[in-house]
């Protein structure tokens, strides 16, 4: 006898056109209330991103959803250090998890997003951080 999975809640992802175009609508002149009936869209997720447009500016504004758990680093600071992988990878047999590992916490204390909560001890923050420098690898080979 199978088991179905049965959800904890009706909550729904919403696509970055749709929050982009919900967005423009408000700025526009909608209401708020007309666009979130009309799109299915969570009230306070739109006024969250109405805000953050207000902030950036709305032409330049873009929806990125954070469907990972824990993300640190955004779509755009992301595609550095991948470039580099695969530019090893060609060049050689690419990087082993362990200096991958090393390569992400170097770029994240270099881009300031270290959460030293989320690495634990002392012990935990050594076995990262590594003794090899691969921040300067980056550069050399870029």
């Amino acid at each position: 006898m199978g088991r179905t999975f049965k959800g904890k809640t009706d909550r729904t992802r919403v696509f970055s056109e749709l929050m982009e175009d919900a967005v423009k609508c408000v700025s526009s002149g909608f209401s708020i209330r007309a666009i979130v009936k009309e799109l299915n869209i969570l009230k306070s997720a739109l006024q969250r991103q109405i805000i953050e447009s207000k902030a950036v500016g709305e032409e330049s504004y873009t929806f990125e959803p954070n469907f990972g758990n824990r993300r640190i680093f955004t779509l755009k600071e992301e595609k550095l250090p991948t470039d580099y992988m695969i530019i090893a990878s060609k060049r050689n047999y690419g990087l082993s998890t362990t200096q991958t590992r090393k390569l992400a916490y170097k770029y994240a204390k270099e881009m300031n997003k270290i959460i030293l909560n989320t690495l634990g001890d002392k012990k935990n923050v050594q076995r990262w951080t590594g003794s090899e420098d691969l921040w300067e690898e980056i550069h050399h080979y870029l």
